[in-house]
């Protein structure tokens, strides 16, 4: 997949997280937040193997599943201090319990696993 496609996905899914809560209502805050974790993870791995294809094209399986998994549960982690600090700011939670959290890691994670088995073949820069 294209790299400039799957910034504009990850965009659009960025401006749909934030508005979800608003016209999503409760099914997002009881489900559709899981749907945006799980896509997130997997459009942030693609997004960077696709962006580093020649680097990522060199190196074995294992690793590469590794590296992408890394950064993807990195930003992961950095999504969720943002929901957090966003609450306190704005004094509204952003985050539930520490399930929630967990589980939003989790789907996160499978997401980037996902998309990391994908063959690098696939991955282009064009």
């Amino acid at each position: 997949m294209k790299t400039k496609i799957i910034l504009i996905i990850l965009i659009a899914l960025f401006f749909l997280g934030y508005t979800g809560g608003t016209w999503g209502g409760a099914w997002y805050l009881e489900t559709g937040n899981s749907y945006f974790h799980l896509v997130g993870g997997f459009f942030i791995a693609l997004l960077v193997a696709s962006y580093y294809a020649n680097e990522f094209g060199k190196l074995s399986q294992p690793f590469r599943l590794f590296a992408l998994l890394g950064i993807v549960m990195g930003i992961g982690v950095l999504w969720e201090f943002h929901e957090f600090a966003l609450g306190r700011l704005v004094g509204v939670s952003l985050q539930g319990d520490l399930a929630d959290t967990i589980k939003d890691l989790f789907l996160d994670t499978l997401g980037g696993l996902i998309a990391s088995l994908t063959p690098a073949r696939n991955w282009d820069t064009k």
